[in-house]
């Protein structure tokens, strides 16, 4: 099935059918009733250009229940007033927020077609979630990959969402969850991906979760490490896999005289990753036990290894963080 999916994704991607979709969409009577019409097929996740229709439906309606059982809700954000999933998916949240602010306005072929891509991102990040299912998932990764380059290229809007599928899946998992049980077994799966692939995805959640409890730390943790951790036991462990994965191949590029351009990468993700708390990775001894203590110490050594060096692209990069 995913595979099938892929096939169908891929001739909506390709050739001029998200460029006929728009056109036809364009000629509305107004530009409220564009986005309307482009609603109604992003709800029935049919698409229709010229003589081509291609049905998502059954796709995403299967891929987003095995999702939810999971533990994910890829599709869907969460409503915090109502403490409830919301009904409409989160390219559909979007589109209607526009419709409020814009839409008496002139019809803009731009959004139109920003939207509708920006639903296939979504669609392409509930793939992501599924590469584990069957087959092997690195060869799942890299079409997801070559999707997301057709996503973004010169048929669509154009608009770039995202580096790599690596990314698909922070996307994926990046709204909050009423239950945090999916976070640790898909943590087990990404360590199944080869070098690369783990590399990319530790280079996007270092950034992302070193931004996400920086902000904390200050607007909601009053500065207060110690009830930070408490409240983010599910993050410590992605933080901790990102920053050892990191290092190690810092040290093998290091060892191997590599292109200091990709260290100055890999060094900026590593301050991003640690510029929340420091201390939960770098001290001698764990404070407490942890689940993720032998990845903490062996980042500890490789770091200690490094120091003076990283300390040095540090001082170099205030500013990034």
């Amino acid at each position: 099935m995913f595979d099938e999916a892929c096939a169908v994704i891929e001739q909506a991607l390709t050739g001029s059918v998200r460029q006929q979709i728009v056109t036809e969409i364009s000629r509305s009577r107004d530009f409220r009733t564009a986005l309307v019409r482009l609603r109604d097929s992003m709800r029935s996740n049919v698409w229709k250009a010229g003589d081509t229709e291609l049905h998502l439906g059954r796709m995403v309606r299967t891929y987003d229940s095995l999702t939810r059982q999971d533990g994910f809700h890829v599709m869907h954000d969460w409503d915090g007033i109502a403490d409830k999933v919301n009904e409409d998916t989160i390219p559909v949240d979007v589109l209607n927020y526009l419709a409020e602010q814009r839409g008496g306005g002139e019809t803009d072929a731009t959004s139109l077609s920003i939207l509708l891509d920006y639903y296939f991102l979504h669609v392409l990040a509930l793939l992501s979630l599924r590469v584990w299912d069957e087959g092997d998932p690195d060869a799942r990764l890299r079409r997801l990959g070559l999707l997301l380059d057709e996503l973004q290229g010169p048929n669509g809007s154009t608009q770039r969402f995202a580096a790599n599928a690596e990314t698909l899946l922070l996307i994926g998992t990046s709204h909050f969850e009423m239950s945090e049980q999916g976070y640790d077994k898909l943590l087990a799966k990404v360590k199944t991906l080869d070098p690369p692939h783990r590399t990319n995805v530790a280079l996007g959640h270092a950034a992302s979760m070193g931004s996400h409890l920086r902000f904390g730390f200050e607007a909601t943790y009053a500065r207060d490490t110690v009830i930070m951790r408490d409240d983010n036991v599910t993050d410590y462990p992605w933080l901790c896999f990102s920053l050892v994965t990191l290092m190690r191949d810092y040290a093998r590029l290091h060892a191997e005289g590599a292109v200091a351009a990709k260290q100055d990468t890999i060094a900026e993700a590593v301050l991003n990753g640690l510029s929340p708390d420091a201390r939960a990775f770098v001290r001698e001894a764990p404070a407490a036990p942890s689940s993720y203590e032998a990845e903490r110490a062996e980042f500890c050594e490789l770091f200690r290894g490094h120091q003076q060096e990283l300390l040095a692209e540090f001082e170099d990069r205030k500013s990034v963080v």
